[in-house]
């Protein structure tokens, strides 16, 4: 009877696991065909995934958009237990940035570091303030980066989204592997209009 009880546990638990890999698969083909579609309407480069499974390049797009070129992609952040996928677009300066920005959501405790002394930049912008932290040592460049049409397009995005400029690099992140079209083109904008801002920094 054990032998029984056994065998069919081993049976429940591989079909939950090709349940599993059925809905990954799935889940992986509906974003790339939003991604290739994505892609062609826009007149963008398709780049199709590359490499075995353990050094495997990820599906990714290039193109310009508002005269700024950029790449959109994903990466995964693995804790061991489980793994998180990424959205991220990004595009390259013309010349270094002067110091590190990094802007990330606000959550219940960012208040008590900044209480504590973690310094954050302020922008004059309410509605961007209380939802987004800014850090950075160069706060005058940071705010010229910062500007009205940056923080609206941020806003437009609708996402909880990270945005960095270091050295010679923009990029914005986000979670999930994104499919909304709307979505990744309001990321691809965002970035264009971000490097534009840091051109002027």
């Amino acid at each position: 009877m054990i032998w029984l009880v056994l065998a069919l546990l081993v049976a429940g638990l591989a079909i939950v696991i090709v349940v599993a890999v059925r809905y990954d698969a799935r889940r992986s083909e509906l974003r790339r065909e939003a991604w290739r579609r994505f892609a062609s309407d826009r007149g963008f480069r398709w780049i199709e995934a590359a490499g075995p499974w353990y050094r495997r390049i990820p599906q990714a797009i290039e193109g310009t958009l508002e005269g700024v070129a950029f790449r959109l992609d994903t990466f995964t952040v693995s804790t061991g237990k489980t793994q998180v996928t990424y959205t991220r677009v990004k595009s390259q300066l013309e010349r270094r940035f002067p110091g590190k920005l990094l802007a990330t959501r606000r959550t219940f405790l960012t208040p008590i570091g900044e209480a504590v002394g973690w310094k954050s930049i302020r922008t004059g912008d309410r509605s961007f303030d209380d939802r987004m932290v800014v850090r950075s040592k160069a706060s005058e460049a940071t705010l010229r980066a910062l500007d009205d049409e940056v923080r609206l397009r941020l806003g437009a995005l609708a996402r909880s989204v990270n945005l960095q400029v270091a050295d010679r690099e923009v990029k914005v992140w986000w979670r999930n592997a994104e499919r909304d079209p709307q979505a990744l083109e309001a990321g691809c904008r965002l970035v264009a209009t971000l490097a534009r801002a840091c051109a002027k920094a």
